[in-house]
């Protein structure tokens, strides 16, 4: 989760730039950090992970292990990124 909260925080500060050269950056840390969640919590599971960068088939694979994971639409206020809401209490940081 470490590396997944990395990501999101370089998102973070470069959305928070004036730079548009640098959006390409943005999205790339934003999936960065979507692919690495669900991996984590998989691990954290004690599964194998699939060598795979489709979002949704890594968060169908921790579904069936793990029915309390949710993908959620858009996050209110974070119209730019998709949210991920895997239990806190078990997911860690």
């Amino acid at each position: 989760m470490e590396k997944a909260n990395a990501d999101w925080e370089a998102a973070e500060i470069l959305h928070g730039s004036a730079r548009d050269s640098q959006r390409d950056t943005v999205v790339y840390h934003c999936q960065q950090c979507a692919e690495k969640m669900p991996k984590a919590r998989l691990i954290q599971l004690g599964e194998s992970i699939r060598k795979t960068h489709d979002l949704v088939q890594l968060s169908r694979q921790l579904h069936d292990v793990d029915p309390s994971w949710s993908w959620t639409a858009i996050e209110p206020g974070k119209p730019w990124i998709t949210s991920m809401s895997p239990s806190t209490s078990k997911a860690g940081t």
